[in-house]
């Protein structure tokens, strides 16, 4: 089993660092431009007698970010021992090195480059942050 937590929450509402794989919601600057992006975080876990928080490993634009995490499973699939857990194989190969592997993925594209990258799921229009209140602010 293979436990993906997704949230753009600040506070960690999805507990994505509890996650074998944790997506954090950001905005990614490549100049003065903002476009969306996820924070990727390997490796962590609640087990018997404590907890492991995931490794940030890279950051990915939002619409490459699924692209991103099939690269590491399909390498987890590929690398694992029989019976391996995900965080187990993450604390073998190294989070620095699972993360050297996605560096294309964390390259800043401009506009001009890659105008996808600026474009967030399910929009037509160029990336734009809006500020307001969050869901669990009181």
């Amino acid at each position: 089993m293979l436990n993906i937590n997704v949230s753009g929450c600040p506070n960690s509402c999805g507990q994505q660092q509890m996650a074998d794989i944790g997506l954090s919601g950001q905005v990614r600057r490549v100049g003065t431009d903002e476009a969306p992006g996820y924070r990727i975080l390997l490796g962590g876990r609640v087990h018997e007698g404590g907890a492991r928080f995931g490794q940030y490993v890279a950051k990915a634009p939002a619409r490459r970010t699924p692209e991103a995490v099939v690269s590491v499973v399909k390498r987890w699939v590929d690398e694992r021992s029989q019976g391996e857990r995900f965080g187990e194989w993450v604390e073998r190969i190294g989070a620095k090195e699972i993360g050297m592997s996605l560096a294309d993925f964390d390259a800043k594209r401009s506009r001009e480059e890659a105008p996808e990258d600026f474009i967030d799921w399910g929009e037509t229009t160029p990336f734009e942050v809006i500020l307001g209140r969050g869901e669990c602010a009181g």
